[in-house]
Parts: structure tokens; sequence; C-alpha cells
């Protein structure tokens, strides 16, 4: 984090690299949705690792679930 004062304008400057950090959780987030997505067409449809597919399909909920959050959050503040 670096912080700096700017004594001209008196103001304070802040870059924490915030940005990179929500695009690399919502890219993050994305790629798990398309894997869970991916593997319940892929490897279920084949009936292997049944019980598998249940864990996929809770993390991929949970990822749908966070993404949703992470963009209402952002758009009402």
């Amino acid at each position: 984090m670096n912080i700096k004062y700017n004594e001209s304008e008196n103001t304070i400057e802040i870059k924490d690299s915030l940005k990179t950090q929500y695009w690399t959780i919502t890219l993050m987030t994305i790629f798990t949705i398309i894997n869970s997505i991916l593997f319940l067409v892929f490897v279920l449809d084949k009936k292997q690792m049944e019980w598998f597919g249940f864990i996929w399909i809770i993390i991929g909920m949970a990822s749908v679930i966070g993404l949703i959050y992470q963009i209402w959050k952002k758009n009402c503040i």
C-alpha cells in the first residue's frame, strides 16, 4: 500500500491495487463456475464418480452466489 499526501490540494492518495484484486477474484470465480459446469457435462455423463458431482454442484453454486454478491456489492456502493 502506498500512501501520499498532496500538500497543495490537501488530499491523500492511496494506491492499494484493489482494482487488480477485484478483477482477479472475479476471474477466478468465473473459471470455477466454468470448471464446475464442464465437470458435470463430461464426467457425470460417463457415470464416473457420481458423488463427486455433488461437490462440484455445491462449489459452482457457491461461486455463482459469491459472484452475484460481489457484483451487487460493487454496484450498490
